[in-house]
């Protein structure tokens, strides 16, 4: 009798655990894994020497299908055209048309809305001034009105790189601005690094990955009982 019990057992196949429910949950599984993993976000990089010439007061500018505008300034916050300068070595950004050398003054900005880049979580921004001479210098600000200076962030007398992450910035100011603090210079690269937060797409893929997984695992457990309760009764010989 004992034999005939493992017997039965051994040839149980719970109701509904077919291949196709073993390829759902390696579907599941599938999906949940890549809904973990880090978001492998492209890099951004913005070279503001290219349209060259008298812009309008604002200017659009690409990159990995994120758009970003650039805006022309008084100090006063008069809108003011704006110039993409192109003479080789350092002398190669945006400046402003109709100023010395069409460039950034220390009574004028040039003013980026960075909203739609922002909203990607990059892990730091990289942003590099041109045409910085000798006895030049800049300063980058943050704020989070169109048309305003705002918070000062950080300065420089050269034309290296500064870069800061997205913690360094107030929360919800998305307006960067570049104003010479001597001298005259130039706006020419924003760049961005990639983010490890996953994106909202990836969150959905998680959350229903998780729903779907416990789905079947309740379905495996009720799939067992329903099947030992099938069993025939065994006496003791």
């Amino acid at each position: 009798m004992a034999g005939s019990v493992r017997t039965v057992l051994s040839e149980i196949r719970p109701a509904g655990h077919t291949p196709c429910m073993k390829k759902l949950f390696l579907t599941l599984l599938s999906g949940y894994v890549l809904a973990i993993a880090p978001c492998a976000c492209a890099s951004t990089l913005y070279n503001f020497g290219s349209p060259t010439g008298t812009l309008g007061t604002s200017q659009t500018y690409t990159s990995s299908g994120i758009t970003i505008t650039a805006y022309g300034f008084s100090g006063a916050g008069a809108s003011m055209d704006l110039y993409g300068k192109n003479a080789g070595g350092d002398e190669v950004g945006l400046g402003l048309n109709g100023t010395l050398n069409d460039e950034i003054g220390t009574t004028n900005f040039v003013q980026l809305n960075l909203t739609n880049l922002l909203a990607t979580n990059p892990a730091s921004i990289t942003m590099s001034i041109g045409s910085v001479q000798e006895g030049e210098g800049w300063n980058i600000y943050v704020s989070n009105t169109l048309g305003t200076l705002g918070t000062f962030l950080q300065t420089g007398t050269t034309d290296f790189s500064k870069t800061f992450t997205l913690n360094s910035l107030p929360k919800g100011d998305a307006f960067v601005s570049v104003q010479a603090s001597s001298g005259n210079v130039l706006l020419s690269t924003l760049a961005t690094t990639g983010s490890s937060v996953p994106e909202p797409g990836s969150a959905a893929i998680l959350g229903a990955g998780l729903l779907g997984i416990g789905f079947f695992a309740k379905r495996v457990r009720v799939s067992h009982f329903q099947a030992l309760q099938s069993l025939p009764s065994v006496r003791a010989c």
